[in-house]
């Protein structure tokens, strides 16, 4: 859908965070942040404490968090599910979010270390993409129009997270880590990864890394919607909330000179493979209307201390 002509995205954030011990044992930690777009504005702030148990090979770490929205796209809030000719637009509209986690590290070994966090958030208000559209297709598979997209809005996720990383000799580490997350609107997700970290002085390091990732699709999600059949309530063709798997591939290299500041050269490919669930009707039978998308990834990194 074409934007209008005086749509921008610049983005400026500001985030801080502090941290304080408290005794031997325990750390307190306080953080905001804030950020704006044309369309866009976010407030946020987190709180969370630690505690070392057992001669500190165990810290226990309790975080809440909590985030407010406003949305005022350009053009104005669209009307959910009507015709984007006819551009019915609403005011602004917010979203607010809470947060929380509970997690622990677990010292194995000397060579082991074991962490496990679970997470729980949940939002209401304006969830869905006032940019989005859905497109209208008759029975011969052509496009007979477009309308606005509709999401719920209330969200609830929550996820557990695992990780185990094993030393071995010199600087060398194996991390493996598994992350699992659900959420009412119908999407399940599983991301694993796997990095060694291989020193080959004190000085320079490599990491290759694989990681996959798979989820299911929304409830609600809809590649199209035919045209004369009832309209949902929710519906959306964004590709993010669809079925597709991403397996990714890299490697990262790292050198630190003499003064202890580190440069870094990160490479990884990546590749989206959509899942193909639904047929089109007519010519639109032909097609793939799932297509995957692939991208290659360079990042360079220049890490100093003050």
């Amino acid at each position: 859908m074409p934007l209008d002509s005086n749509f921008k995205d610049e983005r400026v954030a500001v985030d801080g965070n502090w941290s304080q011990p408290i005794g031997e044992s325990s750390k307190i930690s306080l953080g905001a942040g804030f950020s704006h777009e044309q369309d866009w504005t976010v407030a946020s702030a987190n709180a969370g404490i630690s505690r070392d148990f057992l001669q500190h090979n165990l810290t226990v770490n309790l975080g809440l968090s909590g985030e407010y929205d406003h949305i005022s796209p350009v053009g104005g809030v669209p009307r959910a599910l009507t015709s984007t000719a006819l551009r019915r637009r609403l005011g602004d509209e917010t979203r607010s979010g809470v947060g929380s986690q509970v997690g622990f590290t677990m010292v194995m070994s000397r060579n082991w270390l074991l962490r496990a966090n679970f997470n729980y958030d949940r939002s209401s208000g304006y969830q869905t993409d006032p940019y989005k559209i859905l497109s209208l297709v008759n029975s011969n598979g052509s496009v007979s129009g477009s309308l606005h997209e509709s999401r719920p809005d209330q969200r609830a996720r929550k996820s557990i997270y695992l990780e185990s990383r094993i030393g071995f000799r010199a600087d060398d580490a194996l991390s493996v880590s598994y992350r699992r997350m659900q959420d009412d609107w119908g999407i399940q997700s599983d991301t694993a990864e796997l990095k060694y970290h291989f020193a080959f002085d004190d000085r320079t390091y490599v990491e290759p890394h694989l990681r996959w990732y798979q989820q299911t699709a929304a409830d609600f999600y809809r590649v199209m919607l035919l045209s004369g059949d009832p309209l949902p309530v929710y519906a959306s063709a964004d590709s993010r909330l669809g079925a597709f798997s991403a397996p990714t591939v890299g490697i990262k290299v790292g050198r630190t000179d003499p003064m202890g500041n580190e440069l870094s050269v990160r490479l990884d490919y990546y590749q989206q493979n959509g899942k193909d669930v639904e047929k089109g009707p007519g010519l639109l039978a032909r097609y793939n209307l799932y297509p995957g998308m692939k991208a290659v990834m360079l990042q360079v990194g220049w890490r100093f201390g003050l």
